[in-house]
């Protein structure tokens, strides 16, 4: 599996998750000429812009750790704009999902609802 593989296969196991937890899927993988936001969720009212890190082993640390400064600035700009496109007046916060594969075939996620802030 290469890396945008990866990326999706990690994606998609943080939407069943998502809805299993019944978040609406709103958009995936928004993009935009500053970037790109992985799944863009709603649940009671508000928007959640959600960054997936998928990984094959905690070796190099686990997923979230990858999550910068520079790439919350990043999806907080892109947010912004896509506020500003569909016109949305709604309370919206930043998540985070850590996908940590094992060769198994088994993974772990690690949820953080409110990751950030702008």
């Amino acid at each position: 599996m290469n890396r945008s593989q990866l990326g999706k296969f990690g994606e998609d196991i943080a939407v069943q998750f998502l809805r299993k937890r019944r978040y609406r899927i709103v958009k995936r993988n928004y993009r935009c000429r500053m970037g790109e936001i992985d799944i863009i969720v709603m649940k009671r009212g508000i928007l959640y812009f959600v960054e997936v890190k998928t990984r094959r082993s905690d070796q190099h640390g686990q997923p979230l750790e990858s999550i910068t400064l520079r790439k919350q600035r990043q999806i907080i700009k892109i947010s912004r704009l896509f506020l500003m496109k569909y016109k949305r007046d709604v309370s919206c916060r930043y998540a985070v999902i850590g996908v940590l594969l094992d060769p198994n075939g088994d993974h772990q996620i690690d949820f953080l609802p409110d990751a950030f802030t702008t």
